[in-house]
């Protein structure tokens, strides 16, 4: 990061997750502060953000207390962790922190405005977190896609207005990212997956270091750069002749990074599975979370499952849980917002909501006087 302050077009040495090299430096020349000040300013504002939005985003998804404050101690824990880790790794969580609860508002809302805001602002910050940390923004549009294109209860048009402003600002932040900066963003696969095959003990990968893989290729290729399409072609080939002639070398490794997310998976979002006991299925938030929760699995299966690499796994599962404990605490309390994810309060939509989720509403609404005819109507 220092060398960057000094030139980055001359230096070249961001590697593959380029962001901080950028953003630090420019922040520290522009606001004339010094490098480690800016480091932590930026990090700090990334940890303010995320938290702020979140908490907003879900305070508008419920008046309820009980839920609330069970947020709220979810996130200021994810807030924690994420200044424990640093580094790269805090965008995997503050992403999807900022964004979640304010993608699941859109269609309970049934709102145009905000389908179109929440586009905007989540196909703009994809590329920019990617820059951060590469692939990071993928998992958020993932999610977006399925909440959005499984909720059926709200119509059409707003849901695909607000993919239609996803993608297009995804674009045109993409193409900003990529005419504002300079270097060839590279992340190494195979790489990565042949270290990650030292988590377990043996004498092929004996630890997990980038050491071990550059090695390996100069026994084969002296003459590849490190990250360059030939130093990954070595790599693909020893991993795929690891996979045909020690087999059990790779289920011992997936056996134990398998453990090790299973738990995460328990650890952070015990509360959430808990909570499905008491709820029946809301198809599309449940169906987002799990596949997000099953994407950010995929990083500690394939590499190495530590807290950075899983930070966005550990993220989505504290969301889950506590928007699991919100569902459970409306099917448990008869609110009107448990009978389906896209229920609008709005009076003139009373009639049509009748005609929907008819058998809910004569669970939950009270026959008092004015609502004798409805209740007629539904039968």
């Amino acid at each position: 990061m220092v060398t960057a302050a000094r030139g980055l077009r001359s230096t070249n040495i961001a590697g593959d997750d380029p962001g901080l090299s950028l953003a630090v430096p420019w922040l520290a020349q522009e606001l004339h502060l010094r490098l480690n000040f800016a480091y932590d300013l930026f990090s700090a504002a990334l940890l303010t953000i995320g938290f702020a939005a979140s908490a907003l985003g879900f305070l508008a998804l419920t008046p309820a207390l009980k839920p609330r404050l069970v947020a709220i101690a979810a996130l200021a824990g994810v807030v924690l962790l994420a200044a424990h880790i640093g580094d790269v790794y805090v965008i995997l969580g503050m992403l999807p922190l900022a964004f979640v609860f304010w993608v699941i508002l859109a269609p309970r809302r049934r709102s145009l405005p905000l389908f179109i805001v929440v586009g905007a602002a989540v196909g703009l910050a994809s590329p920019l977190a990617n820059l951060v940390r590469s692939r990071s923004g993928t998992c958020l549009l993932l999610f977006v896609v399925v909440i959005w294109g499984l909720a059926h209860g709200t119509p059409t048009a707003p849901r695909l207005v607000g993919l239609g402003t996803v993608a297009l600002c995804f674009m045109l932040s993409w193409a900003f990212c990529t005419k504002a900066t300079v270097i060839n963003q590279k992340h190494v696969f195979w790489h990565s997956v042949y270290i990650g095959l030292g988590y377990v003990s043996n004498g092929v990968v004996p630890i997990y270091g980038d050491e071990i893989a550059v090695a390996k290729v100069c026994t084969i290729d002296p003459n590849a750069d490190f990250a360059s399409p030939a130093y990954e072609r070595v790599l693909r080939t020893a991993t795929l002749d690891l996979i045909r002639t020690q087999p059990g070398l790779i289920g011992r490794n997936l056996l134990r990074k398998s453990m090790r997310v299973l738990l995460y998976l328990l650890l952070f979002g015990s509360v959430g599975w808990v909570s499905l006991l008491f709820r029946s299925l809301v198809w599309p938030v449940d169906t987002a979370f799990f596949a997000a929760m099953a994407i950010n699995s995929a990083v500690g299966l394939l590499v190495i499952p530590s807290q950075q690499y899983l930070f966005g796994l550990i993220t989505y599962a504290v969301l889950f849980s506590a928007m699991s404990f919100l569902l459970a605490f409306e099917r448990s309390t008869n609110t009107l917002d448990a009978c389906h994810m896209s229920w609008s309060k709005s009076p003139s939509r009373l009639d049509e909501a009748l005609k929907v989720h008819g058998n809910c509403l004569r669970r939950t609404l009270r026959v008092a006087p004015q609502n004798k005819r409805l209740l007629k109507m539904d039968r």
